[in-house]
């Protein structure tokens, strides 16, 4: 009987404090050729446009990529510079509804800046 009870008081709580349920919604695939901007003295950079996560929804990064530049790349998430193209293989990142991710890369002392950048992602929808 005290662990029937146990049982039911996990069960109980544990549906008090929960989020929501994930329901896969789709794979996002974002790439894009790039071209750099100058920025004085051969220093190039280059941002993408921002991607938001909607309301409702939260995002999975599984895999990012940039190729050009000497420096690499770096995917940034609210403006923070956050995953560097050296550790790509971090694993998984979790974005919430309202996170803003871009694509970025620059050189110092280069006469030019180009690549390609490629970012994949599953969107769940959150369920109540």
């Amino acid at each position: 009987m005290k662990n029937l009870l146990l049982i039911l008081t996990c069960a109980l709580s544990t549906s008090l404090f929960a989020q929501g349920n994930l329901q896969f919604n789709q794979v996002l695939t974002y790439m894009q050729t790039f071209t750099g901007t100058y920025a004085g003295v051969n220093a190039y950079s280059y941002n993408s446009s921002n991607y938001t996560v909607p309301a409702g929804k939260t995002w999975k990064v599984e895999k990012f990529s940039l190729i050009g530049g000497p420096n690499g790349g770096w995917l940034t998430i609210n403006n923070i510079h956050s995953l560097n193209q050296d550790v790509i293989n971090s694993g998984p990142i979790w974005l919430k509804a309202g996170d803003v991710v871009k694509a970025g890369s620059n050189c110092s002392s280069c006469g030019a800046l180009s690549g390609s950048w490629f970012v994949s992602i599953i969107e769940f929808n959150i369920i109540p």
